[in-house]
């Protein structure tokens, strides 16, 4: 993002940031904190090993955490700057993210992204089913998240899926419930 933003004929710059000094108070403050949580760090931990007799041949595994909140309080005491944003730079800073997730959106709804990834989110859900039945929930999940990404195939598989029950619960009617519905099918139709 640039220092300056060129504003339209009028071509009036506005700064997006501007830099602020930190106090020295706030900087020996947030230095204080991590010392205490390296020092909090290492006593726990020694108090723990010293219970289980693990001192003398542990005491090291403290000092990870010591020297890595050391680095973060020297570099937070001698940080003496930070930058902040201006209003103008808060709203161009907020127009590129609505930008940069309407471009992401954009490239994860294209069908090349979107029928790959349930065709793998199936073979997920099948693998999940055939390996461990008990997760069945699971497996459900992924299907539904499947039909989700892939949602015009999975309608046109409900409306096919729907049509054939259909069939199937006309053929297993006894025939003469079958002439019956027929017959008022007829009816109705000879009437209009």
């Amino acid at each position: 993002m640039s220092d300056y933003l060129e504003s339209g004929a009028l071509a009036e710059r506005e700064p997006l940031s501007v830099t602020e000094v930190i106090p020295l108070a706030e900087r020996r403050r947030k230095t204080a904190v991590y010392i205490a949580i390296a020092a909090a760090s290492c006593i726990a931990i020694w108090g723990v090993q010293y219970s289980s007799d693990q001192l003398a041949d542990c005491w090291w595994y403290a000092w990870p955490i010591a020297l890595i909140c050391g680095i973060v309080a020297l570099k937070e005491r001698y940080t003496g700057t930070k930058t902040v944003l201006t209003e103008r730079g808060t709203a161009v800073q907020a127009q590129q993210q609505r930008e940069t997730e309407h471009r992401h959106a954009e490239f994860f709804n294209r069908r090349w992204i979107r029928y790959p990834a349930a065709v793998l989110i199936v073979w997920f859900a099948v693998e999940i089913w055939t390996q461990k039945p008990g997760a069945w929930w699971l497996a459900l999940l992924a299907l539904l998240y499947a039909a989700w990404f892939a949602r015009e195939v999975a309608g046109v598989a409900i409306v096919l899926g729907g049509i054939y029950l259909l069939f199937q619960g006309i053929a297993a009617l006894p025939v003469s419930v079958a002439i019956v519905i027929g017959a008022l099918i007829i009816a109705s139709a000879l009437r209009k």
